[in-house]
């Protein structure tokens, strides 16, 4: 177009949704550098959004303003909705899946299994690493079937293999091209089970860590690992009984 022109060129290996959602951007209001931060700052606001009603549906109002007060106080999303990465597209979806999952089981139905898959699909396409997600959704999605008492067949779970195809041919394509990773010397794959070792002593540091330097929140790490501990005891309770009221 008359008006611009190429000034480097650079094989991005980042998935396609965020890049996506500023192309929208751009063509809507124009090309504008700032667009990149008025889309992070629209999914930082819908990921507060979000985070409140998921409280609200597990613990009525209070919990609507006590997830949205929580979610807001942490340091680490106002300094990723005031960016220009990826990240807040990425926790924006994931939270949606969390409330789409909760709508779900709550109601098995066709509308919420789509509903649940779609957001798989998006998440796959925002981070590298999300396309793991896609296995906790179709969990969910058979557990609903088993809550109802029979298999759901909606049109995204027909079409979902093959929407997943391109961002499954990507990373093998980045897997098979070392170069594109830009690792350290002594690193041998972007991703394995033996960064384990390394990276969950540096993940407990950045969760409870309690100086300035960092944008955590240890007060929201210690209700965050409360709340997973409630969550796997009494998980399968609730939904032991979700099933014998279907039945």
């Amino acid at each position: 177009a008359d008006g611009y022109g190429l000034v480097s060129g650079y094989f991005d290996k980042r998935p396609w949704f965020y890049s996506f959602c500023i192309a929208l951007m751009h063509y809507l209001s124009g090309w504008r550098v700032e667009n990149a931060f008025i889309v992070n700052a629209c999914f930082g606001a819908a990921f507060i959004f979000i985070i409140a009603a998921c409280g609200k549906q597990l613990a009525g109002k209070s919990g609507a303003w006590i997830g949205a007060v929580l979610a807001a106080s942490i340091p680490l999303v106002a300094q990723c909705a005031t960016g220009g990465g990826m990240d807040m597209t990425n926790v924006a979806l994931l939270a949606l899946l969390f409330l789409l999952t909760t709508c779900y089981l709550n109601s098995p139905s066709d509308i919420g299994e789509g509903a649940v898959l779609s957001a798989a699909i998006l998440l796959a396409y925002t981070r590298y690493e999300s396309l793991l997600y896609v296995i906790p959704a179709l969990l969910i999605v058979g557990v609903g079937w088993i809550l109802r008492g029979r298999a759901i067949l909606s049109l995204p779970a027909l079409i979902f293999a093959p929407l997943l195809l391109p961002v499954l041919l990507q990373n093998r394509y980045f897997r098979d091209s070392e170069p594109l990773w830009e690792l350290r010397a002594s690193v041998q794959s972007p991703f394995g089970l033996e960064h384990i070792a390394e990276n969950f002593p540096r993940a407990l540091y950045f969760l409870f860590n309690l100086s300035d330097t960092l944008a955590n929140s240890a007060i929201v790490s210690a209700l965050g690992i409360g709340s997973f501990a409630l969550i796997v005891v009494c998980a399968p309770r609730l939904l032991i009984r979700q099933w014998r009221e279907h039945r």
